[in-house]
């Protein structure tokens, strides 16, 4: 039973699920919308649409464009105003949102997440109050469950979804599911790819193998954790991974591809960048352990990464990334699309 009034009156059930996508005009909102308009456009013309996505952004203006794909609405809500979020769900009325999707964005290394801490236990909280039917929250990888991790990002994470199974815990019929995505593919693009190239080649202990892959990747897993049958996925924690690499077999697979290694910047520089960023020493320390914990516990994590290939037998090797979607096609990110610069990475700032 829900620990909140019911204080919007219940819908009727619809053939049509309403998906509310928080964060939206990020990379994993963007690719979640993706694979549910890609259902849209998959019906026939006689039947109705699978979804009604609600695509939530502060300035909805701004994304009118999005409103062209069939199935979308854009809504205003910002995270940082709780009542705005309320409005959303309110509007809605009690069981009318179906689903709700949520990632929210990276404050940026080692910087401060409090306010990513309050949105992720918001958005909970409102589908729970608002009987949504199937809560997603996109955290990353946090190899264990311990309330600590390379930023307070990933501490935040973990205290989100601690809150998300108390809930579950004291209301049984709040149905949720926490995917954990690793490392991203793009973090081997642009400027920035050259420094997490040449950090993990430098600083990585050799045979130590990443969890990775790639944020467009994120969307289908989520949908077909929306599609799954009864409580398949209910309470569920979902490693989602691509590809399991050293950084040479990284490099190794790029130079195989498009004919030359990643680009990189002076090795000295990123033993500095080890040496000098606290931050970044943390992430490096972070893939140490979780690969380690990974040989621990071969099964776990078998059976974690194994739940996202069975939802979405599709994930993107590194290889096929760039094949399809990566460098070989001159695929580029928005500037400093995670919140990362050159200039606060070697000043230490971030």
């Amino acid at each position: 039973m829900s620990a909140f009034p019911s204080i919007a009156p219940p819908r009727a059930p619809s053939a049509t699920r309403t998906i509310l996508v928080i964060g939206a005009t990020g990379k994993q909102g963007s690719g979640m919308i993706s694979a549910l308009v890609q259902a849209n456009r998959q019906a026939k013309p006689y039947e109705p649409l699978p979804y009604r996505i609600l695509a939530m952004t502060r300035t909805p203006a701004k994304y009118e464009a999005l409103k062209t794909l069939p199935g979308v609405e854009v809504v205003q809500g910002d995270l940082n105003d709780p009542p705005s979020i309320e409005a959303v769900f309110r509007e809605h009325g009690q069981g009318g949102i179906f689903g709700v999707f949520t990632c929210l964005a990276f404050p940026g290394l080692g910087k401060p997440a409090d306010s990513e801490l309050a949105q992720g236990k918001l958005a909970a909280d409102m589908a729970l109050k608002y009987g949504v039917s199937h809560f997603i929250y996109s955290s990353s990888e946090q190899g264990g469950d311990s309330e600590s991790g390379p930023s307070p990002s990933h501490v935040a994470k973990m205290v989100i979804e601690n809150h998300i199974k108390d809930l579950g815990r004291t209301n049984p019929s709040f149905k949720w599911t926490v995917l954990r995505p690793s490392f991203f593919y793009e973090n081997f693009d642009g400027v920035l790819g050259a420094v997490s190239e040449t950090l993990l080649a430098s600083s990585v202990q050799k045979g130590t193998k990443i969890q990775m892959v790639a944020s467009e990747d994120i969307g289908p897993v989520a949908r077909a954790v929306f599609e799954a049958p009864g409580d398949e996925y209910k309470g569920a924690m979902m490693t989602i991974c691509g590809d399991i690499l050293t950084p040479q077999e990284v490099n190794a697979i790029h130079k195989k591809v498009t004919g030359k290694p990643l680009s990189r910047i002076p090795g000295f520089v990123g033993s500095a960048l080890y040496g000098m960023n606290a931050q970044a020493k943390n992430l490096v320390m972070h893939m140490e352990r979780v690969h380690q914990l990974r040989l621990q516990d071969a099964a776990g994590y078998t059976a974690n990464g194994d739940a996202a290939r069975r939802a979405y037998p599709g994930l993107l090797t590194f290889e096929s990334w760039i094949l399809s979607k990566g460098k070989q096609r001159g695929g580029k990110r928005d500037k400093n699309w995670n919140n990362l610069t050159m200039k606060e990475l070697l000043k230490g700032e971030t």
